[in-house]
């Protein structure tokens, strides 16, 4: 399990690769924490991370779940929308040698 945080604190994306689905809450507030489920992504990922406006949400899909799969993709949801886009097959990397922590504009 993988989470994030929006840069401006207000959201938070949380993976559940084994149970197939991100979590994405609003941060209601802080202290004390308080949160609320207002969308969950059926998806086997990892490594959740926002856009910088926080209106989407970078992640990493894995296709094959199960013992040895070695399939995955860098996808970008649009969090209005609800819609995935693909945009890079990771399938000549190893899955345990790839972390995203961040997204980062140019």
């Amino acid at each position: 399990m993988k989470l994030d945080v929006s840069d401006d604190g207000a959201q938070l994306a949380w993976t559940n690769p084994l149970h197939g689905y991100i979590t994405v809450a609003k941060i209601d507030s802080w202290f004390p924490f308080a949160a609320h489920a207002v969308l969950e992504i059926p998806v086997h990922a990892f490594w959740p991370t926002f856009s910088p406006d926080g209106a989407k949400l970078a992640y990493e899909e894995v296709l094959d779940w199960g013992e040895g799969a070695n399939k995955a993709r860098l996808v970008i949801y649009d969090l209005a929308s609800k819609t995935a886009e693909p945009v890079r097959d990771l399938f000549e990397y190893n899955q345990h040698a790839m972390f995203m922590s961040d997204w980062v504009s140019l």
